[in-house]
């Protein structure tokens, strides 16, 4: 348990911080969500890296599956689905002879 009133940090450049007072359990877990810290060097330490997720299974976007229907030749229809283009795309692919 928290012993109130407490100073949380963020830092103001490599080497100054600010403080500030919270009296409460919940203005303290308010300003920790606001990029506070509850030590010094915890708020002056360098940001991590930025965690990237690769979504391997995306569906395509409709500017992709047109771009792609453009390139093979697929006749554009707006009224057609999302669904229907990729797989009129798909029949095209397997029309192409294959290499080798």
């Amino acid at each position: 348990m928290l012993i109130f009133p407490r100073d949380v940090f963020k830092a103001k450049g490599a080497r100054h911080f600010a403080s500030l007072l919270c009296t409460s359990q919940e203005a303290y877990d308010k300003a920790l969500a606001d990029g506070y810290f509850a030590t010094v060097p915890e708020a002056l330490a360098p940001a991590p890296d930025p965690v990237v997720t690769i979504v391997e299974d995306a569906r395509p976007t409709r500017a992709e599956l047109e771009a792609e229907a453009k390139r093979l030749g697929v006749k554009l229809d707006s009224r057609n689905t999302d669904e229907r283009l990729a797989e009129r795309i798909m029949e095209a692919h397997a029309a192409l002879p294959s290499e080798g």
